[in-house]
């Protein structure tokens, strides 16, 4: 298999330290992409010999975060061929990552996912697997080739992910999750809107409750133009 990687990487190079050599050990390319801001990111990516995509459109029109637009961007500048593999800054892969990946013989057609663990060991729980953090996809597959890739009108980094899992689950070709065990050091969900910004995330949680949960409660997190 050929794959090639996308990563986010927003003030997050020491965690994504931690796994960019394994990533790169089973991958043809890695696309880093981070603000104009974060030259560490760009040393970090240069250092590995992963390439780089800067943008200024996490926080244009108003956004906290918008990572969907950022990585719309950067998929333009990638190889169309073969796997594309998207993941977090803050997820660690085994060493024999790749090897466990090419025995589960994925298939064109489908998305592909894994559970993560945090660095006890202990699974995480998440709704759906792998659609936040780890996304498996071959770039002939139609539903890789909507335009935007991403959804590019949220204000935070936290529902892009989710929508384009949507388009597989709702034809029914979401896969069965990959054997690979994540380790995933960063804390979870709780970075949506920028590294450290608590709060926002907090207050985010806050007010979909007081809207009862479910689809409209989040459509005031989208960019109003």
């Amino acid at each position: 298999m050929k794959i090639h990687g996308l990563v986010v990487s927003v003030n997050y190079a020491d965690l994504l330290e931690k796994g960019i050599a394994l990533w790169m050990n089973g991958l043809e390319s890695l696309t880093v992409v981070t603000d104009l801001e974060d030259d560490n990111a760009v040393v970090l990516a240069q250092k590995h010999g992963a390439k780089v995509f800067r943008t200024g459109v996490f926080t244009e029109r108003g956004a906290s975060f918008n990572k969907g637009a950022a990585m719309t961007q950067a998929v333009a500048t990638m190889p169309r061929e073969d796997w594309w593999l998207i993941f977090d800054a803050d997820i660690v892969p085994p060493a024999d990552w790749k090897p466990q990946l090419e025995a589960a013989n994925p298939q064109p057609g489908f998305l592909y996912g894994c559970w993560r663990y945090d660095e006890r060991g202990i699974k995480l729980h998440d709704d759906v697997h792998g659609y936040g953090f780890f996304q498996l996809v071959h770039t002939s597959d139609p539903l890789a080739q909507v335009d935007p890739f991403y959804d590019t009108h949220w204000l935070h980094g936290g529902n892009s992910d989710s929508y384009f899992m949507l388009r597989w689950r709702n034809e029914g070709k979401l896969a069965p999750v990959l054997p690979l065990k994540l380790i995933h050091p960063g804390g979870k969900s709780e970075n949506w809107w920028g590294r450290g910004k608590h709060q926002e995330f907090e207050q985010m949680q806050r007010e979909r409750m007081r809207r009862g949960g479910g689809f409209q409660s989040i459509q005031h997190e989208r960019i109003q133009t």
